[in-house]
């Protein structure tokens, strides 16, 4: 009776999990129509949600053999040892019959057991038997004996040896069971996660058995299975085989592994790619409805990209819209990593590994503030930032500024979105170069909020050109040789073939805060007026001075009054907003 209560219960709060996360969704839904959820065909590995995640908080160093591993006792089943690493090891044993008199390996049957630790305090790094032993054990140690946290090292290595921040082809052929099997994949990235360097080549030749020419040509190749942005899919769309490649397979010297590689990429490269495409032209198509003549909409500028929820996120401005500079983290209670933050999210398709670099952890109560250099939040209809975050969406407080010393507190985020829209916070055509994320004490297994990277969904450009290269000490003219840095300016510009052109003159503190103030203002008229009689009529200008009061460094150093001696320029795409 108790146990059949104890499923009456389960069963319940299954049901109540259920509603509850349809609810979540059909909420999600409504807010944003420009991210698009992915209904994937293929297996994409789900993050790891902290508040299920166990162990260390510490990210576990890669080992750099399998003896550095923190596992007491590893099988190796005796049908994986061919003939002549059977017959090595029984060489060993024989040599070595200490070994087996104190059972630091065991037979067991149909499988070795190994003590690891003991082995590793008996046998000497400088022994050959060390070594033997060691490669042995690294190419038939029984996956099951390892933790599969290890197949995160593996695909590290794997990237290692391609040079390919993804792993390309070879390492989405781990992970895609049709290739050999589920087991086959996760077997040779447990192998690699535990392996030392020199044994990586020889897992990896084992597992596409091929030739290690041929492992060197398939380096190359890009992924099939899984693409972080619209870029890598074309890519994987665009690519053709080399040469060598084709050369190679008309070779009598071409495996039967190779050739079945081959076949199969030419069989997924357009498949999971198109499918991408199409994802990520909706995407963008859901964002120009809202926005007709924005930024990109005829061209084919912007870039879509993946978060780990499996969303679609249309950015116009591409990898200029996210955030690239940290101005300061507070990190509160064990935050971390605070340039994981910036630039693009490099994370969204991986399993979420605790305290990795890549991502940016705030802390309990950390407080981060970041700078947009070359892009601007502003307001467009639908969401305006973007925040990538990865494993449990955690309360954070979010403000926005012009400076970075007068604040706008738009409120927090929770609920299991990431998509902030301020519209009703904001004018039209504000312009907004930092923001400031606070965690609200959540505590899980990561403190604090997890970020990725952070994104301004529209955007305008930001320029920044050094006031000496444009005019003379105190002047305001511009000189004859600032000719080809104004021509740059031209090119930069054209990039948004219409819209509002805001030019900001800036000074240092010295002289007085009215001369500074006024001739800011006269520079910014004076770059305004070259834009004005250099651009087509597309654009609407406005021109600001703001003389010593707003320096992007203390005025406390010749080289520091240089950097604030400057004319920003603010190019919002021509969009009225509807």
């Amino acid at each position: 009776m108790k146990n059949l209560i104890y499923i009456m219960v389960f069963i319940l709060c299954l049901a109540a999990c259920k509603n509850s996360t349809e609810e979540q969704e059909t909420a999600e839904a409504k807010v944003n129509e420009t991210i698009l959820d992915i209904e994937p065909e293929i297996e994409i590995p789900e993050e790891v949600l902290e508040e299920e995640t166990e162990g260390s908080e510490e990210t576990e160093a890669v080992p750099k053999s399998i003896f550095d591993i923190d596992m007491s006792m590893v099988y190796i089943k005796k049908e994986d040892l061919d003939e002549s690493e059977m017959s090595k090891l029984h060489e060993i044993l024989d040599n070595n019959p200490e070994l087996t008199e104190t059972n630091l390996i065991t037979d067991i049957d149909t499988e070795y057991g190994l003590n690891l630790q003991s082995l590793k305090s008996h046998l000497s790094k400088s022994d050959e038997t060390f070594k033997a032993v060691r490669d042995i054990l690294e190419l038939n140690v029984a996956p099951a004996s390892i933790s599969m946290g290890y197949e995160i090292d593996g695909r590290e290595r794997i990237r290692e040896f391609t040079g390919s921040p993804t792993g390309g082809f070879m390492e989405d052929m781990t992970e895609y069971y049709m290739f050999k099997g589920r087991s086959a994949g996760k077997n040779a990235l447990r192998r690699l996660g535990v392996a030392s360097d020199d044994n990586v080549v020889p897992i990896l030749l084992e597992y596409f058995e091929v030739s290690s020419d041929e492992l060197d040509l398939l380096k190359s190749f890009p992924g099939t299975e899984r693409h972080s942005n619209s870029l890598a899919a074309k890519a994987a769309i665009n690519f053709e085989l080399s040469s060598r490649v084709t050369d190679h397979l008309k070779s009598s010297k071409c495996s039967e592994g190779f050739k079945y590689a081959i076949k199969f990429f030419e069989k997924r490269q357009i498949k999971e790619s198109k499918r991408f495409m199409l994802n990520a032209k909706k995407a963008k198509d859901a964002f120009y409805k809202l926005n007709p003549g924005w930024y990109g909409e005829d061209d084919d500028i912007g870039i879509t990209y993946i978060d780990s929820r499996k969303k679609y996120i249309y950015l116009p401005f591409g990898a200029l819209s996210f955030a690239d500079m940290v101005i300061s983290h507070d990190t509160g209670t064990e935050g971390s990593n605070s340039e994981g933050v910036l630039g693009e999210p490099d994370m969204a398709l991986e399993n979420f590994r605790l305290k990795d670099p890549r991502i940016g952890n705030l802390g309990i109560n950390g407080v981060l503030t970041l700078e947009f250099t070359n892009n601007a939040l502003t307001d467009v209809n639908g969401p305006d930032l973007y925040i990538f975050e990865m494993g449990k969406i955690e309360p954070t407080r979010l403000e926005i500024s012009k400076d970075g010393e007068d604040w706008l507190d738009i409120g927090k985020i929770e609920g299991g979105t990431a998509m902030v829209d301020i519209a009703e916070f904001v004018k039209p055509g504000e312009t907004f170069n930092y923001i400031r994320l606070t965690d609200l004490d959540t505590w899980s297994t990561v403190p604090g909020a997890d970020v990725d990277a952070v994104a301004a969904i529209g955007g305008a450009l930001r320029l920044n050109i050094d006031s000496a290269v444009l005019f003379d000490t105190a002047e305001y003219q511009l000189k004859e040789s600032a000719t080809s840095e104004l021509e740059k300016l031209l090119e930069a510009v054209k990039e948004i073939p219409e819209g509002t052109i805001i030019v900001e003159g800036h000074t240092d503190n010295v002289g007085s805060p009215q001369s500074n103030l006024k001739l800011s203002e006269n520079r910014a008229k004076e770059v305004s007026a070259y834009l004005k009689s250099n651009l087509p009529e597309d654009y609407k200008y406005a021109i600001k001075g703001y003389g010593e009061t707003r320096p992007v460094v203390p005025n406390d150093s010749d080289e520091n009054r240089q950097k604030n001696r400057r004319v920003e320029i603010l190019v919002v795409p021509g969009n009225e907003k509807k």
